[in-house]
């Protein structure tokens, strides 16, 4: 489902699965299309379809000998007696006991019932029971097939017959479209849509492009901490050469974006701060360096939807920074919005020894007409670099976009000390505190304020030391 948001950005709105639709044969169709792709099968046998089957909706041996029965219950309330009938067929049917029992539902469970079902199967001999409530089917279903999901989601018929299904959905019967679709889906990341300057996180970046890369050449996905949550085809099981020599170039560009990041941390131009806590969300960044960042990312991503093209990029191409002595375009009358500071001096009991002293940034609408805050504010450096926090020092809150009422104000909090010290280790000073709207436009706080605020957090600092 999808929505879009006051700046006509689509929204993409994951809603849950509708089992409940499916008739039981159609459940157990979906749910065996599922079953023999978790596993290495000596053996997967459909019996659901064919009626008379004791109970064994699926039954599968696995390549270590290990036998595993599936029963699909498609009802809207799981009762407890008909999950004990079904397990006293399985347990006298021609097959025997089996070593794993997975009671597979489209509905809710309650823990109390998944306890009784696993006693009831403990006690028959049975020595593993799972219970799949339809939210865990869901999630299995987007982790281990995603491919499966999306034709189920769209409609596409699945096959009759067991044979059918073993192929369909697979990378050899899929077509290209279809792969480079899924893979598009790896670029909707904040990644590679917040515009560099906005980036929140430096190591969690490189990251991003990291797992993209591997994604690519691989088809495995992960999370941030490296585990892996599904898979999807690697470009290598393209079809088609143009499709695949495109590939080849969004990977190649995508490991030049990474080496290119590496070369500016290097370099100093993107300079995480250096109080050596991992997490922190104040770092140094030169505008040039946000610049070509971006630029490596637009082209990668145009290249992206040349190829696919239901892909959208949502992050706005880059532009050449203006000269001096250009002026802005404007579309509507400047605001009078001025920006105001402030020198704080919390208790010393403070658990952030950098939170001694605080400069407040507040941001004043003295226009008649509201305020689109940007979500960012940058303190300028006077050699042209900036620093810019991304959360507010006291209360921990992510700096977001906002609106200002007239006559409204909104404030942020962040640490003196850590201002002046990146600063100094880049040999330069703070000049002033700036601030935008949703368009881009500028607003500054007066420099006269911001000498006279370090100066005074400088000498209670000095006093303090």
């Amino acid at each position: 489902m999808a929505t879009k948001d006051r700046r006509g950005t689509p929204q993409i709105l994951v809603g849950s699965i509708h089992f409940e639709d499916l008739s039981g044969t159609q459940f157990e169709r979906l749910c065996f299309g599922y079953v023999l792709r978790l596993d290495t099968w000596a053996t997967l046998d459909w019996y659901g379809q064919l009626g008379g089957d004791s109970g064994r909706d699926i039954w599968g041996v696995r390549s270590n000998g290990e036998t595993v029965c599936y029963q699909c219950a498609n009802h809207k309330q799981l009762k407890f007696e008909k999950a004990r009938a079904d397990i006293g067929k399985i347990i006298s049917g021609p097959n025997g006991v089996p070593n794993c029992f997975v009671l597979i539902t489209g509905h809710g469970v309650t823990a109390k019932m998944k306890d009784r079902v696993k006693t009831e199967a403990g006690t028959k001999g049975i020595g593993t029971t799972e219970i799949w409530s339809g939210v865990e089917l869901e999630e299995r279903l987007r982790r281990d097939q995603p491919v499966l999901l999306k034709r189920f989601v769209d409609g596409v018929p699945f096959p009759e017959l067991a044979d059918a299904l073993r192929v369909f959905g697979t990378v050899d019967e899929m077509g290209d479209d279809e792969i480079l679709a899924l893979m598009a889906e790896c670029f909707d990341r904040p990644a590679f849509s917040t515009p560099f300057h906005a980036e929140s996180s430096i190591p969690d970046f490189k990251k991003a492009i990291t797992d993209t890369i591997e994604v690519l050449n691989t088809g495995v996905r992960r999370l941030r901490d490296g585990t892996e949550i599904g898979r999807i085809p690697s470009r290598h099981q393209l079809k088609k050469s143009q499709n695949k020599q495109v590939l080849e170039e969004i990977t190649q560009g995508l490991t030049g974006l990474r080496q290119t990041f590496d070369r500016l941390v290097r370099e100093g131009e993107i300079r995480p701060c250096g109080c050596g806590d991992g997490d922190c969300s104040t770092f140094t960044i030169d505008p040039r360096a946000a610049h070509e960042i971006d630029q490596l990312r637009w082209r990668i991503l145009t290249d992206v939807a040349r190829i696919c093209p239901i892909f959208h990029p949502t992050l706005p191409p880059p532009i050449d920074r203006p000269g001096r002595g250009q002026a802005d375009v404007l579309t509507a009358p400047r605001p009078d919005i001025r920006v105001t500071l402030a020198a704080g001096f919390p208790v010393p009991e403070s658990p952030d020894p950098r939170l001694r002293v605080i400069i407040g940034v507040k941001i004043e609408n003295h226009s008649p007409a509201d305020f689109f805050f940007g979500g960012t504010v940058v303190f300028e450096l006077s050699g042209g670099r900036v620093l810019q926090p991304v959360r507010d020092g006291v209360t921990g809150e992510w700096l977001a976009a906002k609106v200002v009422r007239p006559g409204d104000s909104i404030s942020y909090n962040f640490s003196a000390e850590v201002l002046l010290s990146e600063a100094y280790n880049v040999g330069q000073y703070v000049v002033c505190a700036r601030i935008n709207d949703k368009i881009g436009r500028d607003f500054r706080s007066s420099e006269n304020d911001m000498r006279t605020c370090l100066d005074n957090a400088s000498e209670y600092l000095k006093n303090k030391a």
